[in-house]
């Protein structure tokens, strides 16, 4: 409880004290001036009144007649006023009553509502009603100058936004049309170079094609994500392949087997191409009696994509695994629960992956 009254009392400070300074003015100047000085509980009571009648006016009665949109708002409020005048005099006269009756105030007399007591109690009604009047309007006014200040942050921000987007999307239009010209003139000397050599040196004219190929390949799968096909791919795993069998200096034993009707499936491109790779980076691929394989197939309507090859590591790599985590966030965002990729290194020494993938439209 102490912990509520003290928030609220943190809250109100600036209004505790302002009344605070108030009261002690008027009490100050009334008992100087004219050396009354009354009962602190008449004090207490009196100003009770007034800062209820000041709230509930400013607080209560004009946010919500003034919120409306009443035909003849000003006499709702006028009326409003009268009431509250008519309750403001009534409670004085009840509250002086009683404590009349209490022995706080000394009365001779009969003590009666009269023409002395409404106009006494009716000034100093209208006075605080005023001021609760532009208080109100205070407060409204803050509010919309607080109201526009933060419309205007918007806005400022809105504004720095949309310069760095404007700014963002330029440095990309530049970085893509660089790499646009940056491949363009890359193709252009292979092309150069491969019709070059392929009269003095067709393996390596046939080699720098097939590689040329991979590339654009690559380039252009990068602005095409998901829209693929699996012959395309396929021919670049020939490629791949091809490149590494002249590359090197022993024997590669390589299988890749795969359905013909695959050409037309739409697949994420690279996929294939990157567990290729994984084979050629760390799989053991010359010895014949362990035969790395690649095999494409479907059956009904699952599509099946396996590798299978002898590790030359015994763990996954930190390279590898992080090629694998790709292809299953690729997959999920092609196909989300229809597709599943497993891999693993296995007791016989083998490393395998199995890409599954349900309904597939060929």
């Amino acid at each position: 409880m102490k912990k509520i009254i003290y928030s609220w009392a943190l809250s109100k400070r600036l209004h505790l004290l302002i009344w605070t300074l108030f009261i002690l003015y008027e009490t100050a100047v009334v008992g100087i001036l004219f050396s009354l000085f009354a009962n602190p509980v008449v004090y207490l009571v009196h100003y009770a009144i007034i800062i209820s009648i000041f709230y509930l006016h400013s607080d209560f009665i004009l946010p919500r007649l003034m919120s409306t949109k009443m035909v003849f708002k000003p006499l709702y409020v006028l009326f409003a006023v009268i009431v509250l005048i008519i309750i403001y005099i009534m409670m004085h006269y009840i509250a002086d009553l009683g404590m009349i009756k209490a022995g706080l105030i000394q009365q001779n007399g009969k003590y009666q509502l009269n023409f002395a007591v409404i106009a006494r109690n009716l000034y100093r009604g209208l006075y605080f009603i005023g001021f609760s009047t532009g208080f109100y309007y205070l407060k409204k006014y803050l509010l919309e100058k607080k109201e526009r200040q933060i419309l205007e942050n918007n806005r400022l921000q809105d504004i720095i936004r949309l310069q760095e987007i404007t700014q963002l999307l330029s440095d990309t239009e530049i970085k893509f049309l660089k790499a646009q010209i940056n491949p363009h003139f890359l193709f252009n000397t292979l092309d150069f170079i491969y019709h070059e050599s392929r009269k003095s040196a067709p393996l390596a004219g046939e080699a720098i094609l097939r590689l040329a190929q991979i590339m654009r390949y690559a380039i252009s799968s990068s602005i095409n994500e998901f829209g693929s096909s699996l012959a395309q791919e396929i021919e670049q795993v020939n490629n791949l392949i091809y490149l590494n069998q002249i590359g090197s200096s022993r024997e590669q034993f390589v299988s890749f087997n795969y359905s013909n009707e695959l050409a037309e499936v739409q697949f994420p491109p690279l996929i294939v191409l990157t567990l290729v790779e994984n084979i050629f980076k760390h799989g053991e691929i010359h010895d014949r009696g362990h035969e790395a394989s690649i095999r494409l197939s479907i059956i009904d309507n699952l599509l099946l994509l396996e590798t299978e090859n002898l590790s030359k590591n015994k763990a996954i790599t930190e390279e590898s695994n992080l090629g694998l985590s790709n292809i299953s966030r690729q997959l999920s965002l092609a196909f989300g629960e229809k597709s599943n990729l497993q891999y693993g290194q296995y007791s016989d020494g083998y490393f395998r992956t199995k890409v599954e993938v349900k309904f597939i439209s060929l």
